[in-house]
């Protein structure tokens, strides 16, 4: 049955592309909250569903800010691989990269109709968020030797 957008969430409870309900767990907790909140204020269906993505994009980004310290702590400390910190800062963010590719892509906008769910369609959507990532990967490794090498800041005593 096709969802008026006009209804609110509450009257059409959250369930997946092919309309099977979602499986318990936190995506399913995440979007009772919404959901409740949108039968609170109102909030149409496309707008909590626009809100549900927001969250599950917010939660796959704060993943991989993890996901980025702890691989750069493994691979520049001292007690783990002790690699140079530019090339440690490169393949954490690039470990960190794909991490939130493959949470945005099976968990934030699994839903999306019309993409190619071939492994090429995936690895072609992979190079692009790759070379979109990459500037932002320079960025950060310039910032980082900045502080190590002209602020003197220390990067690992932070984490001791």
């Amino acid at each position: 049955m096709p969802i008026n957008k006009s209804q609110t969430i509450a009257e059409n409870p959250p369930s997946d592309a092919r309309g099977a309900v979602k499986p318990a767990g936190f995506p399913t907790r995440m979007s009772g909250l919404i959901a409740t909140l949108a039968g609170r204020f109102g909030l149409s269906s496309s707008l909590a569903d626009l809100l549900r993505r927001y969250l599950r994009f917010g939660v796959v980004g704060g993943s991989g800010v993890a996901v980025d310290m702890a691989a750069l702590f493994f691979l520049a400390d001292p007690r783990t691989l002790h690699l140079d910190i530019s090339l440690s800062k490169a393949l954490a963010a690039e470990i960190a990269i794909f991490s939130n590719f493959v949470g945005n892509e099976f968990w934030t906008f699994a839903d999306m109709s019309g993409t190619d769910l071939s492994w090429r369609g995936r690895a072609g959507r992979l190079g692009k968020f790759n070379l979109i990532c990459l500037a932002g990967i320079g960025l950060s490794v310039l910032l980082l030797n900045v502080q190590t090498h002209y602020l003197q800041m220390n990067m690992l005593t932070f984490w001791r």
